[in-house]
């Protein structure tokens, strides 16, 4: 880990999925896009779930977690209790992030073992960074 393990996620909260035919939590359901333009990642985060016609929502999120992937996995495209998006049509274009139901933010689990409060409202750039083990990033405790 050049970036150091004490700087480094391992894993992070994620919300498990309502069962709910219609439910639209942002925090517990994934964003079923039918196209993507340019990054996916900018396209997920650009996103209005509130626009016409509505999205359509996936809410199995960490419903099945024997079987991983968009269940279970998340990764560092959206900001901590964002919306999550995933590429309809069976391509593996996901952008899955960390939710839970504290106020401001979620709960890391850093490399070194250690547990940090990271705040939804941390720059991109730094969640990014704890998301990456040898991107070269810098990110110290204030910046979470």
């Amino acid at each position: 880990f050049p970036d150091g393990t004490g700087t480094t996620a391992a894993m992070a909260e994620w919300l498990v999925g309502f069962q709910l035919p219609g439910d639209r939590s942002i925090r517990r359901t994934t964003v079923q896009l039918a196209r993507s333009e340019g990054d996916f990642g900018e396209y997920c985060r650009s996103v209005n779930i509130n626009a016409s016609p509505t999205p359509s929502f996936n809410n199995l999120k960490g419903n099945h977690w024997l079987f991983g992937s968009n269940n279970t996995l998340y990764n560092h495209v959206v900001a901590p209790n964002g919306h999550s998006c995933m590429l309809a049509g069976g391509s593996q274009k996901l952008a899955l992030t960390s939710s839970s139901n504290h106020p401001g933010g979620i709960n890391i689990l850093l490399v070194d073992g250690s547990v940090r409060f990271v705040r939804e409202t941390l720059a991109y750039e730094a969640w990014r960074a704890l998301g990456s083990r040898n991107g070269g990033e810098i990110v110290s405790a204030g910046d979470c």
